[in-house]
């Protein structure tokens, strides 16, 4: 796992299609992840902002 073995801050960026792939990247934070990259599935409409705030927000 990269967050793991780097020991830096990690952005996810790439591929992310849906709010559950964000569910899954939330999980984890507590190796490192700091943030990710969410491109076209905002402009295609496959995730909405509004939801991934949420997740984005919510306490692991």
């Amino acid at each position: 796992m990269v967050c793991k073995s780097f020991g830096g801050n990690v952005i996810g960026s790439g591929g992310i299609s849906s709010l559950e792939e964000i569910k899954n990247l939330k999980g984890l934070e507590p190796l490192g992840l700091k943030g990710i990259i969410i491109g076209k599935a905002l402009y295609t409409e496959k995730v909405k902002l509004s939801e991934a705030i949420k997740i984005g927000e919510s306490v692991s």
